[in-house]
């Protein structure tokens, strides 16, 4: 794709929208989907490039000769107050436009002004919407303290959530992308507490004496699969919206923890060591047909089901080392898609191309993103203690 740079109208606003830093955040932002090899304005012989900037006309023959399959020319500018951005997309082959618009927004909102025309690209060349609109929360010792934090998928907007100074564990978002449920040593008791961003607080959900922990939204948002400590050993339960319990889904020997649900609700994959060691299972989610999933490795850990439903996502050790592996429903087929480092915590984005994880390496453990197949791997945290445990939001914002 070749992003031609903008043409200006209006105001700029120092360090945040100017021309040139609007074209490196849209190279750069298309750049880190996986979709583009981006053709940046530097690239462009100054003469294609100004035809655009101060005729408005955009000669496609010359731009195949640069290798281009796509080409993107945007009118941006502040106006009154508000960000302008007019684009139109080209596709090279067929020589005409195939998608043009204008979008505005208050300029102090810009971040969601950039998310909905980023979004409206990767529609019209994929045919799915983006995921500019979302955010990875994850678990962080930057203050020394391990506590709650979200991040954009462009890996801007660093926000700290939680700021109890305690020991904070295991965020998952709500499927309607307004709450994160999360583990917390507060009350020095491992208790279930979630965060409501509508009304802006943090309520206490499950403070049952022993573990109140792993918590997994159902699909529709109704219930929670969390683990909790029995006479037995750690058991995954079903609680409802009030924290009450509904069902108790495993029983016997071992530990069972770590609750994923599948995109139709109908069945939850698990860890369990009721043979020795951690392997992945899977049940229906009244706790029946249980079956075990995975028979190589010795240590399999953190299961979670595709949006796409069609296979699943996990830790295992292999040659004395955590790595992300993708596992088919039948257990048939294992891809193991990373290779350095100890490699944990996977988590899925809503589409289901890509896999948060978090990677330690000896220059730190940071959280990275990668395609669903291994490639493409990007680092999306930087330093600044250790940062785990991803969980990917849905989609946050309207267009």
């Amino acid at each position: 794709m070749a992003v031609l740079p903008p043409r200006w109208q209006g105001h700029i606003i120092p360090k945040k929208v100017t021309p040139s830093l609007f074209e490196n955040r849209i190279t750069r932002d298309l750049w880190i989907t996986g979709f583009f090899n981006i053709i940046s304005g530097k690239e462009i012989p100054a003469p294609m490039a100004a035809a655009f900037k101060f005729h408005n006309h955009i000669d496609l023959k010359k731009y195949k000769t640069l290798g281009a399959e796509f080409v993107l020319a945007t009118t941006v500018g502040i106006n009154q107050g508000a960000l302008s951005i007019e684009y139109h997309l080209y596709d090279v082959a067929l020589s005409k436009e195939i998608a043009g618009a204008r979008l505005k927004g208050p300029s102090q909102a810009i971040d969601k002004v950039f998310h909905a025309f980023e979004n409206k690209i990767i529609y019209y060349i994929t045919g799915s919407e983006g995921l500019f609109d979302t955010k990875i929360a994850f678990v962080s010792t930057k203050t020394g303290n391990k506590e709650v934090y979200t991040i954009d998928f462009d890996g801007r907007n660093l926000k700290r959530i939680t700021r109890n100074g305690s020991i904070n564990l295991s965020p998952r978002w709500s499927p309607d992308g307004t709450r994160i449920a999360f583990t917390s040593y507060i009350r020095r008791n491992p208790d279930l507490y979630i965060i409501d961003f509508k009304l802006g607080k943090i309520f206490l959900f499950s403070h049952r004496t022993g573990l109140n922990t792993a918590p997994a939204w159902s699909p529709d948002g109704r219930y929670l699969a969390v683990t909790m400590r029995t006479s037995s050993g750690s058991e995954i339960f079903l609680l409802d919206r009030r924290g009450k319990k509904v069902k108790q889904l495993t029983k016997g020997w071992g530990d069972n923890l770590s609750a994923s649900w599948s995109p139709d609700g109908k069945k939850i994959a698990f860890v369990s060591n009721r043979t020795g060691r951690p392997q992945i299972y899977t049940m229906n989610v009244d706790g029946t047909n249980v079956k075990r999933l995975t028979f190589r490795g010795t240590y399999n850990v953190s299961p979670v089901w595709s949006p796409r439903g069609d296979r699943i996502a996990y830790s295992g050790i292999i040659d004395g080392k955590f790595q992300i592996c993708t596992i088919t429903l039948d257990g048939s087929t294992i891809h193991v898609l990373t290779s350095i480092g100890n490699n944990q915590s996977p988590s899925w984005s809503p589409d289901g191309r890509y896999i948060a994880y978090s990677q330690a390496t000896r220059r730190g453990v940071d959280i990275y993103i990668m395609n669903f197949d291994g490639n493409f791997k990007r680092r999306l945290t930087r330093g600044g203690g250790k940062n785990t445990m991803p969980s990917w939001s849905p989609h946050l914002e309207k267009p």
